[in-house]
């Protein structure tokens, strides 16, 4: 993971923003571009972001701002003057702007005067501070308790749809889904940076991701000629709340490994949901039977003498949430 602003890997998980201070911006972000759109054939790329945080009001009254996954292009950067309610992504001169290319689902905890709806809410936002569509939403209902979300693309329906749902305190008459239909290739580049952002503004809040799993299905060329191959992009991360420090046990350890493996297992088919992988880290279901030996994870390394505008991109990967 590549950190920016306050953000940092801290007891396995990544936090972004510091307490001790007001009006401040974090960044999580997969340290690679990842393709989205394939300019030659105009083909789409279906993908999933499959992500779990907590937002902890600290039992305020006022709190906020919120956190957000986006979409940008490369070498995009926090911009300045974009704490509180611009959500590290905007300010006051790109709020509105033609030239912006981001597309965001922001859990927006405070109800900003001038282009938030009236009520706290998850959106889905399209170049804009403003969101397209959304659903109210409650974060000081759910402080501190551990919501897992999913982000999927349907390319063929151009189909942006966004569910969540919280390990403990969800509720059945909240919404907790929501859809939009957007061309992405329209409004982001070929070529994007992926990951998260998150807020505070003069009031604070706490903002944690505890693992995120992205996939894409467009193929990426890794080399040129006749030799060349192609491959699926699959990020993996999986942050354990589990703080290593706190193991007085070697069983504890031992678990923490074999569920370490188990994630990164190269037959991502067999690897565990993050649902699966939090209940064997809180003892609340048995570790896996993982085989002796593994099967050979691939890697691609490029060689020193090719040359190419592509980047190198991993075909297998997990991990570690740390700079």
């Amino acid at each position: 993971m590549y950190y920016q602003g306050d953000a940092v890997a801290s007891g396995g998980h990544i936090e972004f923003n510091l307490m001790n201070y007001i009006n401040r911006v974090g960044w999580a972000t997969y340290p690679e571009r990842v393709r989205l759109w394939d300019s030659s054939s105009g083909k789409l790329s279906d993908f999933t972001s499959h992500f779990s945080f907590s937002i902890d009001t600290l039992g305020a009254p006022n709190y906020g701002h919120g956190i957000a996954f986006f979409l940008a292009p490369v070498g995009f950067q926090i911009p300045p003057n974009s704490a509180g309610g611009f959500l590290g992504l905007f300010n006051t001169t790109t709020m509105k702007s033609s030239q912006n290319q981001i597309v965001s689902v922001e859990f927006d905890s405070y109800p900003n005067d001038g282009w938030d709806p009236k009520v706290e809410h998850v959106g889905i936002n399209n170049n804009s501070i403003m969101s397209a569509v959304y659903t109210p939403w409650n974060a000081s209902l759910h402080s501190g308790d551990t919501a897992e979300a999913w982000i999927t693309y349907n390319s063929t329906d151009r189909n942006l749809s966004v569910f969540w749902n919280y390990q403990t305190a969800s509720d059945p008459r909240d919404n907790s889904s929501m859809f939009y239909i957007i061309d992405l290739s329209t409004f982001l580049p070929e070529w994007v940076t992926v990951g998260f952002s998150a807020a505070t503004g003069q009031n604070l809040e706490r903002h944690r991701l505890l693992s995120w799993e992205f996939n894409s299905s467009l193929n990426v060329k890794e080399t040129k000629g006749k030799n060349s191959k192609k491959s699926k992009i699959i990020i993996g991360i999986i942050v354990s709340r589990l703080d290593i420090k706190d193991f007085d046990d070697e069983k504890q350890a031992e678990r923490l490994m074999i569920v370490g493996l188990w994630c990164a297992h190269p037959d991502h088919n067999l690897r565990p949901s993050i649902r699966q992988a939090i209940h064997v880290l809180n003892l609340e279901a048995a570790t896996p039977d993982l085989p002796p030996k593994m099967p050979v994870a691939v890697f691609h390394v490029p060689l020193p003498s090719l040359t190419s505008s592509e980047p190198s991109s991993i075909t297998n990967t997990s991990l570690d949430a740390g700079r």
